[in-house]
């Protein structure tokens, strides 16, 4: 017996809406915080936001601490600084940075004007991540796995030829594009 996948679609007008630095970065989160949303984190995904900058802004310093964060750069060139490594990196469309804030880091990103990216927060165990040394990496959109299919194109991020590894459990992430028309989606 096959079991097919649920999706729940989160119109655009029903995400809870954020902002950055006066209104300089707007997000859409279809998974926002439980007390902003009243929707419950999905599995060990907790916070999924879609953040953009049409002039540029600053997300100030500020800490985390025992969550992973994925971030891929749909859009643009955004920068970022972390208390791990004490300078400022610069990401490009397509590539991903991953944050393991084990025993805590703080950071800041710069969305250069024009840019958009996708942000999702993953339970990787906290009772096991809160000991661990903090940890930042970027990943070059190079070193990802492409599938080609009549009806869409996937980009898998998280390949063992990637590099990128998660410490939360069952995930896979893929950029997917769809072509334009209709199609059956199996998995």
């Amino acid at each position: 017996m096959e079991v097919g996948m649920q999706f729940d679609i989160i119109s655009i007008e029903k995400q809870h809406k954020g902002a950055f630095d006066n209104g300089a970065i707007i997000e859409n989160k279809p998974l926002a915080f439980p007390q902003e949303s009243g929707r419950k984190p999905y599995s060990n995904i907790f916070y999924w936001s879609n953040a953009s900058s049409e002039k540029g802004g600053l997300i100030d310093l500020h800490p985390h601490k025992g969550f992973e964060i994925v971030s891929v750069i749909l859009k643009g060139t955004i920068q970022h600084y972390d208390t791990a490594n004490d300078k400022w990196f610069e990401l490009n469309e397509g590539d991903v940075q991953l944050i393991k804030a084990g025993s805590g880091i703080s950071h800041a990103e710069k969305l250069l004007p024009g840019s958009r990216l996708f942000q999702i927060w993953f339970d990787p165990g906290f009772q096991n991540s809160f000991g661990k040394p903090p940890e930042y990496k970027d990943f070059d959109k190079g070193k990802f796995l492409i599938e080609e299919f009549p009806e869409y194109t996937s980009v898998i991020i998280n390949t063992p030829e990637s590099g990128l590894s998660l410490d939360s459990p069952g995930i896979t992430m893929k950029d997917t594009i769809y072509n334009a028309g209709t199609f059956k989606m199996d998995k």
